[in-house]
């Protein structure tokens, strides 16, 4: 995929460069800059070879690093130990993930870089999600909201009631999700920010509800919205959204709408993603009775969600893999990864899960009276 990279000269003038030739004038740039110049330009520089080159962006996170370090700059060393952190975490390294975000955070705090704070809590909140580590994907969550509560900021506080909505959807809490997913709704529309992201959570909390035409009806407000504005993340999970509520009504439907999920999802290198298409095109081919395809599809889910320890599909290709052994007569192969889905879900999902969010949730509950 060849990239562009857009260079805005002044109000009124911008350029167009390939990825070479933005590299080439950032370098050209760095050699003469100096201070919180040269700060910008190795993150600037990070940030375009994250995806095409790991290697070179972790060097241009490693030389801000050393380069705030010797000039004692604790906001510029926070930055960088987050774009490490975030680098990790797509190379699926999860221990220099937790590490780098830890640190950059206790940074952060203890010198009042209230913004920074607000950004890594989201990011660890996130990332603890990625891992299905819901307890503590609430914790970080819900901090990021009171922190932007307290400081009236609307804009990052609907961020904020959309993804604790979605941590209440992932364990099972629907009407909660719900509740705070309208919240993020209400003051979007205060101030007519885009609707898309939040349409699509309330879509699956309906779909998880059965409530199917509903949830519909809130895909097809995000199609309307997609025809002006909607970037390659949304309309992929536009796509596996329509996939699930059509699942029970009409099988061809959903299934053309998982496999363009997966294609888009595949085409942009989006593992996230990529992992999502494959578990659920998986479960879809099973009844079909296209058992090799399904085999195929759910063993490349296991083994991407291996790698990046996405737990919550890790746990789904266990269930689609027992389902296809055990139809394919292999008992011993099905009871194998059956003991793999029962174990990994008590992890995600058992009593000691489920009591440490019943005490966030009274938590919760006292933060808003």
């Amino acid at each position: 995929m060849r990239r562009f990279f857009i260079f805005v000269i002044t109000s009124a003038v911008t350029i167009q460069l390939t990825f070479g030739q933005a590299v080439d004038l950032l370098k050209a740039a760095l050699n003469k800059a100096k201070g919180q110049h040269r700060y910008e330009l190795l993150l600037d520089l990070f940030e375009i070879h994250y995806e095409s080159n790991p290697d070179s962006a972790e060097y241009f996170a490693n030389q801000t690093l050393e380069l705030a370090s010797i000039e004692g700059d604790s906001l510029m060393i926070s930055r960088a130990l987050t774009a490490k952190g975030f680098l990790h975490r797509l190379e699926g390294n999860h221990d220099s993930t937790l590490i780098c975000y830890q640190h950059a955070l206790d940074i952060a705090s203890r010198n009042n870089f209230r913004e920074r704070e607000k950004f890594i809590l989201n990011q660890m909140g996130s990332y603890y999600g990625e891992l299905a580590d819901y307890g503590k994907s609430l914790k970080f969550k819900m901090s990021f909201l009171r922190m932007n509560k307290e400081d009236k900021d609307s804009i990052q506080l609907a961020s904020a009631y959309n993804n604790v909505g979605l941590i209440y959807y992932r364990t099972g809490n629907y009407l909660r999700a719900i509740e705070f997913i309208n919240n993020a709704l209400d003051l979007k529309r205060r101030f007519n920010s885009n609707l898309i992201s939040t349409y699509i959570n309330l879509g699956l909390c309906y779909t998880a509800l059965e409530d199917y035409q509903e949830a519909i009806n809130y895909y097809d407000n995000v199609s309307k919205l997609c025809n002006e504005d909607c970037d390659t993340e949304n309309l992929i999970a536009l796509y596996h959204g329509y996939g699930l509520a059509y699942e029970n009504s009409d099988f061809e439907k959903s299934k053309n709408y998982f496999e363009l999920a997966l294609k888009l999802s595949r085409a942009n290198h989006m593992k996230l993603r990529l992992v999502v298409g494959l578990y659920n095109l998986s479960r879809l081919t099973i009844h079909e009775n296209s058992l090799e395809k399904a085999l195929k599809l759910a063993l490349e889910c296991l083994q991407i969600a291996s790698k990046y320890q996405y737990q919550r599909w890790l746990k789904g290709s266990y269930k689609v893999l027992s389902e296809v052994y055990s139809r394919s007569r292999q008992f011993e192969l099905a009871y194998d990864y059956q003991r793999k889905y029962d174990s990994l879900n008590e992890i995600i999902t058992g009593s000691e899960v489920r009591s440490k969010m019943s005490i966030l949730e009274q938590e919760v509950q006292e933060s808003e009276m």
